[in-house]
């Protein structure tokens, strides 16, 4: 959650053809739950089908690299495995 002026903010700075979240809510791009004052907290994500989950990784690599947009903050979170995650891997090579 953040505040809406953040949003506001965010979207002067990245869409200027279409500047005000009330536009976009107008639009059909945002819910009517951000017509709400500017210190009101919201939604970060308009929606949840913006996430998009990566999976990936090699045990014998120690490298990383992160596609950085340059505006929002990057969140981590740790996801436990199935029990059985090895097997499970190999049984879909098949």
């Amino acid at each position: 959650m953040t505040l809406l002026s953040e949003i506001e903010w965010l979207n002067r700075y990245t869409s200027p053809e279409m500047e005000s979240v009330r536009q976009k809510v107008k639009a059909g791009i945002y819910s009517e739950e951000y017509l709400v004052e500017p210190v009101d907290r919201v939604r970060v994500l308009s929606s949840p089908d913006l996430v998009h989950i990566i999976v990936c990784g090699d045990p014998k690599r120690n490298r990383v690299m992160i596609l950085w947009g340059g505006y929002s903050q990057m969140t981590t979170q740790k996801i436990k495995l199935p029990a059985k995650w090895n097997d499970l891997l190999e049984e879909d090579k098949d």
